[in-house]
């Protein structure tokens, strides 16, 4: 979802709904713009950058012996990601919070370019 997010041109406040079948069940993935400014990133310096908030809900009926699936469930866990506004959207900083786990953050050191 987040390389699909990358190939759509940017605006403020874009919310991106999209299908996505992982381990062969169907979600509803959204990805909305929450927040844009520069982003100070150590060792890259200050990059022009939006913060998007992925979602995700579990899109598969129930099974005809199953119980109905209760319709919301709270969420495990919440995830942010930083990405640069340009035109190649890197991925600068993801923040991810998860309610069994705690609070992760990765942070891109360097960026090597092809030639």
């Amino acid at each position: 979802s987040v390389y699909y997010f990358r190939t759509v041109p940017y605006q403020t406040d874009l919310e991106l709904l999209f299908p996505l079948v992982t381990d062969e069940k169907n979600w509803q993935v959204g990805m909305k713009t929450v927040e844009q400014g520069v982003l100070e990133v150590r060792n890259l310096g200050a990059h022009e950058a939006f913060l998007v908030e992925p979602s995700a809900i579990l899109t598969d009926p129930p099974d005809a012996g199953q119980k109905e699936k209760k319709k919301s469930r709270p969420p495990k866990g919440k995830l942010w990601i930083w990405f640069s506004a340009d035109e190649k959207r890197i991925p600068l900083t993801v923040r991810g919070e998860a309610t069994r786990v705690g609070e992760i953050t990765i942070t891109l050191e360097s960026i090597e370019l092809a030639n």
